[in-house]
C-alpha cells in the first residue's frame, strides 16, 4: 500500500462520506426512503456500467475529455439512464401511485445484486465476446433489468402489505415468495460476490490458465456457487442463530457490509495490504471490511436516532429502511461518483504528484 493511495483514500472516504451525511440530513426520512432511493438506486447498474465494464474511458467522445469534464458527462449519462429506469419502476411496476411503495423499490433493489453477478461474476459475459466496450455495456444493462424483472414476476409477493394504505392487489406480482426474502438475500449474494474480488477470487485463481474451469460462465457460475454457499451461511447465522428478521439481516449485515467493501475497493483503489499474497491478504481486507461495517452501522444508527428519533423495529422499521436508503442510496453512489467518474479530482493529481516525490 503506498503513502499516496492511502491517503488519497483517506481523505476521499471521509470527504464523500461528510457530504452523503449532509444531504440525508437536509432530506426529510420518508423522501429520503421513497423518492431518493428510487432515483438514486436506479442510477447504480449504470454506475457499474461506467466504473468497471468502461473503466471510465468508453464511450470514447466521453472518456477522452479531461476532468471533471468527463465525470459531469457520464454523470450527465447516468442521470439520463436512471431517469428512465426510475421512470419505469415508477409507473409501470409502480402504478404511478405517489409516493413510490415497496414495489418499485424491492424491484430497483433486485437490480442491483443482478448487475452485480453479471457483471462482477460473468464478467460481461456473453456480451462482451459479442460486441465492442459501449455495445457490451448496453447490452449487459438491458439483461440486468430483464433478469432482475422476471425475478420481479415470478419470485416476489407483497401480501404481507395488504393492510397497508398504499397497497393495490393489481400492483403485487404474486410471487412463490414474502419480497422480502429474494431482496435481501439477493443483496447478500452480492455483497459476498464483492466480497470474493478482495481475495481476488482465490482459490478459483489456483485453476490452470488452460482450463476451461477458469474461463466463462465457467469461472462466473462457479464464483455463485461459493458466493451462494457463503449466502447460506450469513442466512442460517443471521436468522436462525441470532434470530434476526429479513430486514435486520439486510440493514446490520448486508449493507454495512458492501460499505466496507466499497470503502476498501472504492474509495482506497484495492491498495489497503497490496503487498502481502493471497488468501493472507482477502482475510485482513475482511477483518477490515467488518471493523469498517460495525462503525458504520453503528454511526449511521446514532445519526438517525439523535437527528429524526426514528425507532427501531416493527412495525414500519424506520430506523432500519433509513439507514439503508442513507448507506445503499446516498452514499455508495456518491463513492462511485467521485472515485470512478471523477477519478478523485481535484485531490488526485495533488497526491499522485506527492507519491511521486516521495
Amino acid at each position: 500500500m503506498t503513502t499516496g493511495c492511502s491517503t488519497k483514500g483517506t481523505v476521499a472516504t471521509v470527504g464523500v462520506t461528510a457530504l452523503s451525511l449532509v444531504i440525508v440530513r437536509v432530506l426529510p426520512p420518508h423522501f429520503l426512503t421513497t423518492w431518493a432511493t428510487l432515483g438514486m438506486v436506479a442510477m447504480i447498474p449504470m454506475q457499474m456500467i461506467v466504473g468497471i465494464m468502461w473503466q471510465s474511458q468508453f464511450p470514447t467522445v466521453i472518456g477522452r475529455f479531461p476532468q471533471p469534464w468527463r465525470g459531469l458527462l457520464y454523470l450527465l449519462l447516468t442521470a439520463v439512464i436512471g431517469s428512465l429506469v426510475a421512470a419505469f419502476a415508477f409507473y409501470q411496476i409502480n402504478g404511478g401511485v405517489a409516493p413510490p411503495a415497496p414495489f418499485a423499490i424491492m424491484f430497483l433493489i433486485l437490480t442491483v445484486p443482478t448487475a452485480v453477478w453479471l457483471i462482477i461474476g460473468l464478467q460481461g459475459w456473453p456480451f462482451t465476446i459479442w460486441f465492442r466496450p459501449v455495445g457490451a455495456g448496453f447490452a449487459t444493462l438491458s439483461a440486468t433489468y430483464l433478469i432482475a424483472y422476471t425475478m420481479y414476476e415470478t419470485l416476489l409477493n407483497f401480501n404481507f402489505l395488504a393492510d397497508a394504505p398504499f397497497y393495490k392487489a393489481i400492483l403485487n406480482p404474486g410471487g412463490r415468495f414474502t419480497a422480502w426474502g429474494p431482496s435481501v438475500l439477493g443483496v447478500i449474494l452480492s455483497t459476498t460476490l464483492l466480497a470474493l474480488t478482495q481475495f481476488e477470487f482465490w482459490p478459483m485463481t489456483l485453476f490452470p490458465g488452460h482450463s476451461i474451469l477458469s474461463r466463462q460462465p465457467c469461472f462466473g457460475l462457479l464464483a455463485t456457487v461459493l458466493a451462494g454457499m457463503i449466502t447460506a451461511v450469513t442466512w442460517y447465522t443471521g436468522m436462525v442463530v441470532m434470530r434476526m428478521n429479513w430486514v435486520e439481516l439486510l440493514v446490520q449485515i448486508a449493507v454495512p457490509g458492501s460499505f466496507g467493501i466499497f470503502v476498501l475497493m472504492v474509495t482506497m483503489e484495492g491498495s489497503v495490504f497490496g503487498s502481502i499474497r493471497q488468501p493472507l491478504r482477502g482475510l485482513l481486507l475482511s477483518v477490515v471490511t467488518v471493523a469498517i461495517a460495525m462503525v458504520s452501522y453503528k454511526g449511521y444508527q446514532s445519526l438517525c436516532v439523535e437527528l429524526f428519533g426514528l425507532h427501531q423495529g416493527r412495525p414500519d422499521h424506520a430506523q432500519e429502511l433509513w439507514i439503508a436508503s442513507a448507506m445503499l442510496a446516498i452514499t455508495f453512489p456518491m463513492m462511485v461518483f467521485y472515485a470512478n467518474y471523477f477519478q478523485f479530482w481535484p485531490i488526485g493529481s495533488a497526491f499522485q504528484g506527492a507519491s511521486k516525490k516521495g
